[in-house]
């Protein structure tokens, strides 16, 4: 595709076959899961944290909530879909 823009981490391509930047995504997620252990430590109960996105972030959204170890209130992804979905059981 060949444009520049902020992310949170490269698509490579748009098709379901299209290779995934496997640690753009991880550590994108893993940025997300250290903000919710700061919301925690600030007294923030995991169960009180809904995490949200829309395209690209509702995406990041979903697999952080999927590969978290704390139990989340809820997440909403829209307009969005699954990275890394051959990682998890169909």
């Amino acid at each position: 595709m060949n444009m520049a823009m902020p992310s949170w981490f490269d698509i490579i391509g748009l098709s379901p076959d299209s290779q995934e930047d496997e640690s753009g995504i991880k550590q994108a997620a893993e940025n997300i899961k250290a903000l919710i252990d700061q919301e925690v430590k600030n007294g923030i109960p995991s169960n009180r944290i809904i995490l949200g996105g829309f395209s690209q972030g509702g995406a990041l959204s979903l697999y952080t909530a999927l590969t978290t170890q704390q139990k989340l209130a809820g997440v909403t992804a829209l307009s969005c879909w699954l990275p890394l979905r051959a990682s998890f059981p169909q």
